[in-house]
């Protein structure tokens, strides 16, 4: 934890308040934010860390404690990344390529995104929307890449899961929108030769969960 937070946890703990982190992204081996190497042992075990983990599901507590060393937090698990809302359910599929992106990735997925676009000219029933992440710091990028109108950027504000209600196929390198998208029949596909993050997209596609 950056030293901010770890002296927000030190100081609720000496005021006897409980810490409670909620699971903000992918639980994997290749993810400092929750897995740990042996060898960072001494430096963990000096290191303050929240009272309690909720984990959104039975997956991810389960892959938690199979892959990570930090054995100093209750890990309980809350609610169920698979996402279940009968409103939702009904909404009408569309040909719509849904593309998540990743923070502070701009120039990867600026790529992706026109090579979409150029496949498109192919395909006159087929478009693609482009859900930005929350964090994204370079927003206006996106809105001043040079698309056709088959490709739509949308509000960095946009529910993730009304879109995957009628999206048809989600694209992205590795997101947790993958996760999300299992309640939706949504086909979801890792761009697997960006040339960033391979780790993380092959443990996905490995597990195949």
């Amino acid at each position: 934890f950056p030293v901010t937070i770890e002296g927000l946890i030190a100081a609720a703990k000496n005021a006897g308040v409980t810490v409670v982190e909620l699971q903000h992204g992918l639980i994997s081996k290749h993810d400092l934010y929750y897995v740990y190497d042996s060898k960072f042992d001494a430096l963990y075990k000096k290191s303050y860390f929240p009272n309690e983990l909720w984990c959104f599901g039975e997956y991810w507590k389960r892959k938690f404690e199979s892959s990570a060393d930090v054995k100093s937090m209750n890990i309980l698990s809350k609610g169920d990344f698979r996402w279940n809302n009968a409103a939702l359910e009904k909404a009408e599929k569309r040909n719509v390529i849904l593309v998540t992106t990743q923070k502070n990735m701009f120039s990867v997925y600026a790529l992706l995104i026109a090579r979409i676009d150029d496949l498109l000219k192919n395909y006159s029933d087929w478009k693609c929307e482009v859900k930005l992440h929350p964090l994204e710091s370079n927003t206006e990028a996106y809105f001043q890449l040079n698309l056709s109108e088959k490709v739509k950027v949308l509000p960095v504000e946009t529910n993730i899961q009304h879109v995957l209600a009628y999206s048809k196929i989600q694209i992205s390198i590795y997101s947790t929108t993958f996760y999300d998208a299992l309640g939706q029949n949504v086909f979801n596909f890792a761009w697997t030769d960006s040339g960033v993050s391979a780790d993380y997209v092959s443990e996905v596609i490995v597990t195949g969960k």
